[in-house]
């Protein structure tokens, strides 16, 4: 049998530096059901073996350049996990992320985190969602 598991979790604070691989974590839980997921000082923290979807959208304001959100495990970037934009000075970009992240045996809990990267930004708001069946 199967436990369900799911989290949306979110950062609304407009205006908080994010400095070149800096964590735009989440701070607060909108919904939450199960007990595979849950939130972390820095992201997300996984428990359990299985398959987990992370979906995320991280909103800022940005220097000129290009910006960068990566989703990490546990330090390690997940490959393909990543969205950029280049962007004039001040404009609000959409970062929009879709994985699938596996984590190993049923004692490992790890950790989910959003890492900025490319030029410095201005947090807007990040959504992120993960969930577990």
């Amino acid at each position: 049998m199967r436990c369900k598991s799911g989290i949306y979790a979110t950062n609304t604070a407009v205006g908080s530096a994010l400095a070149v691989g800096s964590t735009y974590a989440p701070t607060a839980i909108v919904r939450r059901y199960g007990s595979a997921v849950n939130l972390a000082a820095d992201g997300i923290r996984i428990r359990g073996a299985g398959y987990f979807k992370v979906d995320v959208v991280a909103t800022v304001t940005s220097a000129a350049g290009t910006v960068t959100a990566t989703l990490y495990k546990d330090g390690q970037a997940i490959p393909g996990a990543t969205s950029s934009s280049v962007a004039a000075a001040n404009a609000v970009v959409n970062l929009p992320i879709t994985a699938i992240v596996k984590n190993g045996c049923s004692c490992d809990d790890s950790l989910i985190t959003v890492v900025m990267s490319g030029v410095a930004s201005t947090s807007q708001n990040l959504a992120i969602t993960v969930e577990k069946e």
